[in-house]
């Protein structure tokens, strides 16, 4: 669970921006045509104090969680790629990467399509 922070440093929600269309444009170009995308921004209960998690955008191919852009409590954009563990049935993460800087996003897009690819074939 990703609680937001209450302060959001001034170039946050730029990385945010510039993170989720650089990575939409490797998805939208991977030729994988079954990708769905869900927008979450929820809310969770502790103690009867309403807290808001993070906003994040997920991708789901054949129902599973593949692809995550979020913004992290500690004032981080973060990508994840994630594969299905078929022995447990469950998600784990194959690769995290913090976006600081504009230079950042550059780096994980190679590696965001060709994870596309390798689970798009499954």
């Amino acid at each position: 669970m990703h609680m937001c922070p209450t302060e959001l440093k001034e170039d946050l929600i730029s990385n945010f921006d510039r993170s989720y269309r650089a990575v939409e444009e490797v998805v939208s170009q991977s030729g994988v045509l079954s990708i769905n995308k869900v927008f979450d921004i929820g809310y969770f209960r502790i103690n009867n104090k309403q807290y808001l998690k993070c906003p994040h955008i997920a991708y789901h191919i054949e129902g599973k969680n593949v692809l995550e852009v979020w913004i992290e409590r500690l004032n981080r954009v973060v990508v994840y790629l994630k594969v299905e563990d078929k022995t447990k049935g469950e998600q784990k993460v194959i690769r995290r990467f913090q976006i600081e800087v504009e230079d950042d996003i550059g780096k994980l897009l190679a590696d965001v399509a060709a994870h596309l690819k390798t689970v798009g074939e499954v």
